[in-house]
């Protein structure tokens, strides 16, 4: 009995060590997988200049790999990711449902207006590929500076079997120095799929 509760303590501190919690960062599509010994960064993140992209592994306190590198400038967005949407959402997951790789098993949408911030959800698997194939759509043409003030919310979510989640917000991502603004384009299939999720139910 002494043995088993011996080596129950020692499994719940081995994985209190080394099972790393998740956290995606709001800074153009950066996951973070931290446990308490090690962490391991998938970066995708906006600088002044374009983007920085690659993995940095820490071990305690030491930086063991990091090959996070700048990827191009912010006013050559046809050289990127196959899907412009990838400069909003850089989850490696989020790349994974939009090369049907994962398949979501939910999908929330949010809209702000004179009733407050209201969101509606949908398990239908046509309204869930129908958000998939509007943002496969989306282009972006550009990437501006400005000073407007952004909410910050998640507009969209695509929650997954496993009980994860994939956040992507539209209206702009905070930068090392200013707010980073996407301008985009080609939203009709969006804006048609939010008209529909809104006669489905709410959250």
């Amino acid at each position: 009995m002494k043995k088993r509760i011996i080596t129950g303590i020692i499994i719940a501190v081995l994985a209190i060590l080394l099972i790393p919690i998740p956290r995606a960062l709001k800074d153009g599509g950066t996951v973070e997988y931290n446990a308490v010994l090690y962490s391991v960064h998938k970066v995708h993140s906006l600088t002044d200049n374009g983007f920085k992209e690659g993995t940095r592994v820490r071990i305690l306190f030491f930086t063991v790999y990091d090959d996070v590198s700048p990827t191009g400038g912010i006013m050559t967005l046809s050289a990127g990711p196959k899907y412009d949407i990838c400069y909003v959402c850089g989850d490696p997951v989020f790349k994974d449902i939009l090369d049907g790789r994962t398949v979501p098993v939910k999908v929330i949408c949010g809209f702000g207006g004179e009733q407050g911030y209201l969101t509606y959800s949908s398990e239908d698997p046509e309204v869930i590929n129908g958000f998939i194939e509007a943002f496969r759509q989306i282009k972006i043409n550009r990437v501006e500076i400005d000073n407007v003030d952004v909410d910050r919310i998640n507009d969209y979510t695509f929650e997954m079997e496993d009980g994860s989640s994939v956040f992507i917000s539209l209206d702009g991502r905070t930068a090392d120095k200013g707010l980073f603004v996407f301008q985009l384009e080609n939203t009709d299939k969006l804006n048609e799929m939010k008209v529909l999720i809104q006669g489905t139910e709410r959250e």
